[in-house]
């Protein structure tokens, strides 16, 4: 970490990245108009002051409550952490003085949102190779890097669990928390399966809110609640795992994929367990699922998709059409169907901006991040619009919908959705 080992060579490097910020990166003042400098500014600066929000909130040196940091503080390197105050001077967030930096009222608003850095930074690793990507042969890349390694996983785990908290688990709860309120246990869902379960924080915000605000709470010693994670991630896998027995949540935690349902209840029927008597739930996995050109989950031919402009890439770095896309997520709802039939699917889906109205709010939102590490992993979210055409011709209906996002940033972020299919209505 940063701050916490002696590092000369990290030293010496942020003092020059502070002497580039402080001379604006040497880029011509007299450049007509500003905007684009400003904005190439914006980029450079970012560049530097991501990790170092993600280093500072990491060791606890920043959080929304911070008023100073002090220099002398329990670190093993003081003169790096001075550093780096010196780089977020030049942003307005602390002022620096007499061995402590003060963080200002603008700096209050960055450390609250301290933690949104927390995702780019955890594509490091693929942000590294855009070059290739782009200009050589992407799937060597792919190879290079090997499974899972496009990111930091375990830094992207805890962000999507922050993600969660603070924002969807309320309308989480009012979609999911009715299932478990019925009189009659017998209908209720035996289990609750989350797909791409990152570090468990779903699972515990949805077993606790069961047991304390639901009549299926009050009558778990009639009919248990396990709760199911499924991830193909080992490290999201230890961490559920550690989380969940914690707490004394009974659980299961196993190796799986959305993209394969079929083998999922397979897995599950070898530890006795029946998939279809389960509310699957998902969080911002849906769009990472793997693309299968011609996969035999056909949907029925209704004209073409909604309106989508994007192309998506594979992983060998071929173009994959708007169409071709959204047939695809179809094909991916309809393989959901015989695990679905009982209780549905509770899916939380980021999505994608569309694309006449991305360069509006560039730089306002986390819109252009996501477009471009989900892009460059070939990840594959979708317009609100496509997403929900899909579901339908895939067989399913939305009971319950949220969307999230839209009064802070200008357009959807993320939907809330309890899918059901036409057979259980």
């Amino acid at each position: 970490m940063l701050f916490a080992d002696h590092d000369p060579e990290a030293e010496e490097e942020l003092v020059v990245v502070r002497d580039l910020m402080r001379a604006e990166w040497h880029v011509p003042a007299g450049l007509r108009p500003v905007a684009p400098r400003l904005q190439v500014l914006a980029h450079l600066d970012g560049h530097i002051t991501a990790p170092l929000m993600v280093h500072l909130t990491k060791q606890s040196l920043l959080n929304p409550a911070t008023e100073s940091i002090p220099f002398a503080v329990d670190c093993a390197n003081p003169r790096a952490l001075k550093t780096a105050c010196e780089i977020l001077a030049q942003q307005g967030w602390v002022i620096v003085d007499d061995g402590v930096a003060r963080v200002t009222p603008l700096g209050a608003v960055a450390a609250a949102y301290a933690r949104q850095y927390w995702h780019p930074v955890s594509y490091l690793p693929t942000l590294r190779n855009v070059e290739n990507l782009l200009f050589g042969d992407p799937s060597t890349v792919v190879a290079a890097l090997g499974e899972d390694a496009h990111l930091d996983r375990e830094l992207d785990i805890v962000f999507s669990g922050d993600v969660f908290t603070a924002t969807c688990s309320e309308p989480f709860l009012d979609v999911c928390l009715p299932l478990f309120d019925s009189s009659d246990l017998d209908r209720q869902p035996a289990l609750v399966i989350d797909s791409g379960c990152g570090d468990g924080t779903l699972l515990h915000t949805l077993h606790t809110a069961i047991r304390e605000r639901t009549a299926r709470g009050t009558r778990l010693h009639e009919r248990p609640l396990l709760m199911v994670g499924v991830e193909p991630s080992p490290v999201a896998r230890r961490i559920t795992d550690e989380r969940l027995a914690g707490v004394g949540i009974p659980h299961l935690v196993i190796d799986g994929d959305i993209t394969d349902p079929y083998s999922l209840g397979r897995a599950l029927a070898e530890h006795g367990l029946d998939a279809t008597d389960a509310l699957h739930v998902s969080k911002s996995v849906i769009h990472d699922r793997n693309f299968r050109a011609g996969r035999p989950d056909t949907v029925p031919h209704t004209g073409r998709s909604p309106r989508m402009l994007r192309f998506f890439a594979a992983p060998d770095g071929q173009a994959v059409s708007p169409d071709a896309m959204a047939r695809d997520l179809a094909a991916h709802f309809r393989s959901w169907r015989h695990l679905a039939r009982r209780h549905g699917l509770v899916v939380i889906e980021a999505h994608a901006v569309d694309v006449t109205r991305a360069a509006s709010v560039n730089g306002s939102t986390l819109a252009s991040d996501l477009d471009a590490t989900h892009g460059y992993s070939h990840q594959y979210p979708v317009e609100p619009a496509v997403f929900a055409w899909a579901a339908e011709v895939a067989g399913f209906h939305s009971l319950r919908h949220h969307e999230l996002g839209v009064v802070n940033s200008g357009h959807t972020m993320l939907t809330i959705d309890h899918f059901t299919t036409r057979e259980e209505r």
